[in-house]
C-alpha cells in the first residue's frame, strides 16, 4: 500500500508470488546446475592434466626407487618428451645414472686387477714358502754332512795320534 499525494487515496499492488519468485528460483537451479557440471568438468580435466604432467615424474620416481632397492638395471634410460623442469629433472637423472655406471665399471675393473694381483702374490708367497723350505732341508743336509766330516776328521786324528804314538813308542823301544 502506498499513499497517491495530494489524495486521500492509497495505491494497492496485488502481485502473484510465483509468478514473481519462480523464475528467480527457476534461474538459480539452472545456474547451480550449470555451475556443478562446470565443477565436475574442471575436476575432471585437473585430474587428468595432473595425471599426464606427472607420468614423467612418476617414471622417475620409479627409476630411482629401483635402484635404491638395489635392483635397478644402470644401463636403461628414462626417455624425455618434454622440455620442462620434469624433463630436465629426467636428463639430469640419465646423466647421474651414467656417470654411476661408469663408476661402477671402473670399480669393478679396479676388483679384478686387486684380485689377480692378490693371486699372484699368494702365488709368489706359496713359492717362497717352498724355496725356503728346501733351502732349510739342504741346510740340514749340509749340518749333517759338516758334523758327519767333523766326527770323521776328529777320528782320523784321533788315529794318526795313536800312530805317531805308537810309532813313536816303536822307534824308542828299538
Amino acid at each position: 500500500v502506498a499513499p497517491i499525494q495530494g489524495t486521500r487515496l492509497n495505491s494497492v499492488i496485488f502481485i502473484n508470488y510465483d509468478s514473481v519468485v519462480g523464475p528467480l528460483y527457476e534461474a538459480l537451479y539452472s545456474q547451480l546446475f550449470v555451475a556443478f557440471i562446470a565443477i565436475a568438468i574442471c575436476a575432471f580435466l585437473i585430474t587428468l592434466l595432473c595425471r599426464v604432467l606427472f607420468i614423467p615424474l612418476a617414471n622417475v620416481s620409479d627409476a630411482l626407487a629401483l635402484i635404491a632397492q638395489g635392483g635397478g638395471d644402470l644401463t636403461q634410460r628414462i626417455n624425455i618428451k618434454t622440455n620442462d623442469e620434469v624433463g630436465e629433472l629426467a636428463n639430469n637423472f640419465n646423466t647421474f645414472v651414467g656417470s654411476l655406471q661408469g663408476l661402477i665399471l671402473h670399480v669393478r675393473g679396479q676388483s679384478k686387477e686387486l684380485e689377480q694381483l692378490a693371486q699372484f702374490g699368494a702365488s709368489n708367497s706359496d713359492k717362497a714358502v717352498g724355496d725356503l723350505e728346501q733351502q732349510k732341508q739342504e741346510i740340514t743336509l749340509v749340518v749333517t754332512a759338516v758334523s758327519e766330516m767333523a766326527s770323521s776328521t776328529k777320528e782320523i786324528a784321533f788315529n794318526a795320534l795313536e800312530s805317531v804314538s805308537y810309532t813313536h813308542l816303536r822307534a824308542h823301544e828299538t
